[in-house]
């Protein structure tokens, strides 16, 4: 009986090919799924945080409120809160609780701006703290929220909005 070396190699060498194409193309798959999530579930903490940010400013009994009910914004508070986020910014970032642990233990901050306009003409602005990233190539994404309510002086419009984006100041 003669033996088939040359076909058993080649049918070896044929089936190690599918069996790593195989392993690659699920590595790949499967990395790029655990990506999809991975800024998904980001995306969807950032969303999070910003309402929770929102509900911070508008509760009566927060230590940064400015309202003393729902949908009254009061005047008083939106300069207090002007002046404090602007004279303290680190301060009310750790205590609004904006800032991301990465895997080693370190704080990264989460960056907020607030701005709040009494919609009259012309626009009156009450509340402007906070800075955008000024890369705009690497520009991170940016999150907002507004919140409609009415001035506690004047009864006009108060248009708040509430926008907060990870990464670093230049």
């Amino acid at each position: 009986m003669r033996s088939k070396k040359g076909q058993t190699v080649f049918e070896f060498i044929l089936a190690a090919i599918v069996l790593f194409s195989i392993i690659i193309y699920t590595l790949t798959y499967v990395g790029g799924e655990v990506s999809l999530f991975s800024n998904s579930f980001d995306s969807d903490k950032m969303e999070s945080k910003i309402v929770q940010v929102s509900e911070a400013l508008l509760n009566p009994y927060s230590k940064y409120s400015i309202s003393d009910e729902w949908p009254v914004f009061n005047r008083n508070k939106m300069i207090i809160f002007n002046n404090t986020c602007n004279g303290n910014y680190p301060t009310l970032l750790n205590d609004l609780q904006l800032y991301k642990t990465d895997p080693l233990g370190g704080q990264h901050n989460i960056h907020l701006i607030v701005k709040a306009e009494v919609l009259t003409q012309p626009i009156t602005t009450v509340i402007d703290c906070g800075r955008m990233p000024t890369d705009l190539v690497e520009r991170p994404r940016v999150f907002e929220i507004k919140r409609m309510g009415t001035d506690s002086v004047t009864g006009l419009p108060v248009d708040l909005k509430i926008l907060i984006w990870e990464g670093f100041i230049n």
